[in-house]
């Protein structure tokens, strides 16, 4: 059957010199771990998944520093938080078999019910290390490190250990703050002992890793003022390790968890307005999901009518260059048509010039008259015919439908407005005339 470390107890109670102390021993713990912080400045040494699945889980049943409610395993959000803990865990361990390996999470102490039934379906026998330091250090330093209220501190103190206890029937080791800090050899090599591995009487990884120092908030439970803090403490505080009366324990902490229960309104009253608040902040999520989503329509919206508009701007630059090439050809045809009329006039300017010379030299060839004339009607009937046809061309040429759409929009160019305005009409108009011409012929 495999073997587990399970490290919790109250926040500032030791819970991470202790699994440093586990780890220098030889304790594997998973590779993704919180990172250290001031509040931990040697390295908290807990897992991040099982942290965040457990503050997610306890953070929907109720506020994280009370036991959840009654019926609680049967929530289905704690279901499936199960499933995916027994699948880490179950990895974890395969990772390597031949090492111990253990987690460390201050919120197990209240879900230890949860991991009962995890090891029990696993076939993994825990070994639970409750780590314990006097109420009113704790107290004191969950007030210079979160500013959390005395009053509240010392609850979620006493309901932790009281929790801890009941749901394990005290098959734990209790792991004192203060001894170890002190370097209580005795103490270490009994928890390591607990553990698995190698007592000894002065651990190696111990002296470079425990910091006196670090006690900074030692009190007494005299400054406590929740008396029931006072009594589970009393029963502590000479307990260590995991050789004491467990029946004598359970049946003190059972007492004090009764005389807790009879004022156990507050605690639904506490329960109850959580869960409200947890609906309205449900509500207020699904909006903010619903705007989301409507933002991202409008987005997609906004895309689609900038595609529209480049596409449309691309059209509108292919129709002017389309434009610009017409142009250009109509240029080009009336470059030539001018060209034209100035040879045509120029040979006319010549003809006319031969005329003058003949009729200059009527007088020397008299003669010749008849012959000239009939010559010159000649040649006159083939100027005629030539002029004809270069009118017949010219009036075809202007006839043409691409001479009438070069003239339509070099109206439009050339006189801008009403012209520009015009052109498709001018164009349909066309269209529709060339049409009738092709039916009637």
């Amino acid at each position: 059957m495999d073997k587990c470390v399970v490290v919790t107890g109250a926040g500032r109670s030791g819970t991470s010199m202790t699994t440093g102390l586990l780890e220098r021993a030889g304790l594997r713990l998973s590779s993704s771990l919180i990172e250290a912080s001031e509040q931990n400045p040697k390295g908290a040494f807990e897992d991040a998944e099982i942290l965040m699945l457990q503050r997610k889980m306890l953070a929907r049943l109720g506020p994280s520093k009370i036991p959840p409610p009654d019926g609680w395993l049967s929530d289905p959000d704690v279901l499936e938080t199960e499933r995916i803990l027994r699948a880490h865990i179950a990895a974890a361990i395969a990772e390597d078999p031949k090492t111990l390996w253990g987690f460390k999470d201050p919120n197990t102490a209240f879900t230890l019910r949860l991991w009962s039934r995890i090891f029990e379906v696993e076939g993994i026998t825990p070994r639970i290390v409750l780590c314990l330091r006097e109420p009113s250090a704790v107290i004191a330093s969950m007030a210079r490190h979160y500013q959390t209220d005395p009053a509240i501190s010392e609850v979620f103190w006493l309901t932790k250990y009281i929790s801890a206890i009941r749901d394990t029937e005290a098959d734990l080791f209790i792991a004192h703050y203060e001894r170890l800090i002190e370097r209580d050899d005795a103490h270490l090599s009994a928890l390591l002992s607990y553990c698995g591995f190698e007592a000894v009487a002065d651990h190696p990884g111990a002296s470079g890793f425990i910091d006196p120092d670090l006690n900074r908030s030692g009190g007494s439970a005299e400054v406590c003022s929740n008396p029931l803090v006072a009594r589970l403490w009393a029963a502590l505080q000479s307990i260590s390790g995991a050789e004491f009366d467990r029946d004598a324990l359970l049946a003190e902490v059972g007492a004090i968890e009764a005389d807790l229960n009879a004022a156990r309104g507050w605690l639904h009253q506490i329960h109850h307005g959580h869960a409200q608040s947890v609906r309205r902040i449900e509500a207020q999520a699904d909006q903010i999901t619903a705007l989301r989503e409507r933002q991202t329509l409008l987005k997609a919206k906004v895309e689609e009518r900038a595609v529209e508009r480049d596409a449309a701007v691309e059209r509108a630059d292919a129709m002017k260059n389309s434009l610009d090439q017409s142009a250009a050809t109509i240029d080009r045809l009336e470059t030539d048509r001018v060209e034209l009329i100035r040879n045509h006039e120029a040979r006319l300017a010549e003809q006319d010039r031969l005329l003058a010379q003949q009729t200059e030299m009527q007088q020397e060839l008299r003669g010749q008259v008849q012959a000239l004339r009939r010559e010159i009607r000649s040649i006159k009937e083939m100027h005629r015919r030539k002029v004809m046809a270069l009118s017949t061309k010219l009036e075809t040429t202007r006839r043409s439908a691409s001479f009438q759409v070069g003239h339509i929009l070099m109206r439009g160019l050339r006189q801008p407005g009403r012209n520009t305005l015009a052109v498709p009409v001018r164009l349909a108009r066309l269209i529709r005339d060339r049409r009738k011409h092709r039916r009637s012929g």
